[in-house]
């Protein structure tokens, strides 16, 4: 019984971490073998999320991993479009690196061969406001190459 109450209890917070972000995406052709994907969050009001690179010591921060494709390469890492804050955060006693509204996390994938093949993996993040943090979430991706 205990079990199952911590499973409901951690399933609502969960789905309460994704209600405070709205995930978009889009791929874009950028040339003949090349292709620009787009994995945007949108904040709710007065909630952020942490960048990839936040420091140790702090909250989590985001971290996107692509599953192994061999008819694909990752082209540099993934890039953050937004307005990035650089803030002390007096509970984690660390400065953190977040962005509110919205973020655009931006990867470059070269296609080995002239078939279509597919990128796949999982955004994990955590957001957070001024009195409360969700616990970290999953966001499965998936994008057609074509």
């Amino acid at each position: 019984m205990k079990q199952l109450i911590f499973t409901i209890a951690l399933a609502c917070l969960t789905s309460s971490c994704i209600a405070q972000v709205e995930w978009t995406f889009r791929c874009l052709k950028v040339s003949n073998d090349m292709y620009e994907i787009h994995m945007k969050a949108e904040l709710a009001d007065s909630w952020h999320i942490y960048a990839q690179d936040s420091p140790k010591g702090g909250p989590v921060p985001t971290k996107i991993i692509f599953n192994p494709n061999p008819m694909l390469g990752l082209i540099g890492t993934v890039k953050e479009i937004g307005n990035r804050k650089r803030e002390y955060n007096s509970v984690f006693n660390v400065y953190v690196l977040s962005y509110r509204d919205s973020v655009d996390f931006t990867q470059l994938v070269k296609v080995k061969s002239k078939i279509q093949t597919s990128i796949s993996g999982v955004i994990s993040f955590m957001v957070c406001n001024e009195s409360q943090c969700m616990p970290p979430a999953k966001q499965k991706i998936s994008f057609e190459l074509k």
